[in-house]
């Protein structure tokens, strides 16, 4: 029995490690090549037939990497045969698009590599410490983490949520939560405003349409439960936002005020940048704004 619990151990401890080593090396990779892209590394070492059979069947929006132009030539060491002006700026533009549609294919592969192990570590965590699994932010919103099915009834009975905002791409809701029938069964109205997890970001749209669904449920005096796996960056980037549109408070604050209710929020960079868009278009630096 001891031999056959040390070998057990020994094979979990070996299973842990490798998962460790993947999602490192997942992680390296992706910010590696996000780094490629965007400084226009591979536009310069691979020729126009190079570029097409890599990445030719990819079509994306994104900014252009910077390209040197002379006398209506392309110069640089990439450079394998002249091109007009307006020609090298639009292959330019498209082989940025293709390098970034290939970093956000990559973030969308390693955030379903690591959903599992930081679910369990967010089920940890609000078992060990003092994190809670929801925290109420006003009398309207909620913010917290995956609405497991058993859950629904008190968030329904006890917490009046008539409206359910999950930023949760749908493999991360499957399993574990009601889907739309079943929320509507229960008398909730759901939208969902999928986002990658771990390095999304909620677009502009997304803000706009989540924060005008939780102003309705507002005047209605019903309360809404907005989430994505762990409650601290893609959901309370919409909370943050919500936040914004009521009060006018700037970002910064906002998410500061957010982080006094839920302590463990993390709203990243990226994150904080399409809330400063979205202040600039609610606020437009009225007198209110803080």
């Amino acid at each position: 029995m001891i031999y056959y619990l040390n070998i057990t151990t020994l094979n979990v401890s070996l299973i842990l490690f490798y998962l460790f080593i993947g999602c490192v090396c997942l992680t390296s990779s992706h910010v590696f090549l996000e780094y490629l892209s965007q400084t226009g590394f591979f536009y310069y070492c691979f020729s126009r037939s190079d570029r097409s059979a890599l990445f030719g069947s990819i079509r994306l929006v994104s900014a252009p990497p910077v390209v040197a132009v002379h006398d209506g030539r392309r110069m640089g060491s990439g450079c394998r045969e002249p091109a007009p002006r307006a020609e090298c700026q639009t292959e330019a533009v498209l082989w940025s698009m293709s390098c970034f549609r290939l970093t956000r294919s990559m973030s969308g592969v390693l955030a379903r590599v690591l959903f599992y192990p930081t679910l369990a570590y967010n089920v940890v965590m609000e078992r060990v410490s003092s994190r809670w699994w929801f925290n109420r932010v006003d009398q309207t919103v909620i913010l917290g983490a995956l609405p497991f099915r058993s859950m629904t009834q008190e968030l329904v009975n006890m917490e009046n949520v008539k409206g359910v905002i999950t930023m949760n791409e749908e493999y991360e809701t499957k399993f574990f939560c009601n889907s739309e029938a079943e929320w509507r069964a229960a008398g909730v109205e759901q939208i969902r405003l999928s986002t990658v997890d771990l390095t999304g970001v909620p677009s502009l749209e997304h803000i706009h349409q989540g924060v005008d669904f939780v102003m309705k449920h507002r005047e209605n005096g019903t309360s809404v439960y907005i989430h994505c796996k762990a409650g601290r960056s893609r959901s309370a980037t919409m909370a943050a936002a919500y936040l914004i549109r009521i009060h006018c408070w700037s970002p910064e604050k906002a998410c500061s005020m957010l982080a006094e209710v839920r302590p463990h929020i993390l709203v990243r960079s990226a994150q904080l940048d399409i809330l400063k868009k979205y202040h600039q278009q609610v606020c437009a630096s009225g007198p209110n704004c803080v």
